[in-house]
């Protein structure tokens, strides 16, 4: 996909951080050659928010409750989140995501990067994404990734839960 923009904000726990990224789902490639009524119609970008653990070799160390904790602010933010489910590759992943689904988040919270991303970056990130329409233009674009500010640093600025069950325990 063509990257537009990211950012981030140190998260609250140690080796995590909120971060935020935009792109276009539609590359050039498969832009289509005519477009019509029969034609797939073209998507506008998509914004992830998300949960990004840093400097790890696995993400079976990632830390599901605290993203669950993020819910809140994050679901008082928006209300137009993607409703897929994650595809979580690895069990461990897999399992973090059923735990917290299983504790009161929604199916869609949870996509994102696993443990693939991590063996190749030393980073995963997990949380939710909404979808620009494809006539979106480059002003509304910006609008929408300053109106996240206030939920970036609502989501850095929350602690995680102590004492809960993880993943990795």
């Amino acid at each position: 996909m063509s990257w537009i923009t990211r950012m981030y904000l140190p998260a609250a726990e140690e080796g995590y951080r909120v971060l935020v990224e935009a792109e276009e789902r539609l590359p050039v490639r498969s832009y289509p050659k005519r477009v019509g009524e029969t034609s797939r119609r073209p998507l506008g970008p998509s914004v992830k928010v998300m949960l990004n653990q840093v400097g790890v070799d696995t993400s079976a160390g990632f830390d599901w409750d605290y993203l669950h904790a993020m819910w809140p602010a994050m679901a008082s933010a928006r209300t137009d989140w993607v409703r897929n489910k994650p595809n979580t590759k690895a069990a461990h992943d897999r399992a973090g995501w059923q735990r917290i689904v299983a504790a009161g988040a929604p199916p869609y919270l949870g996509i994102g990067f696993g443990e693939g991303q991590t063996k190749r970056s030393r980073d995963c990130m997990f949380g939710a994404r909404f979808q620009l329409p494809p006539d979106v233009l480059l002003q509304q674009v910006v609008q929408s990734l300053d109106e996240l500010a206030d939920l970036v640093l609502a989501m850095g600025a929350i602690e995680p839960v102590r004492g809960a069950t993880r993943s990795d325990d």
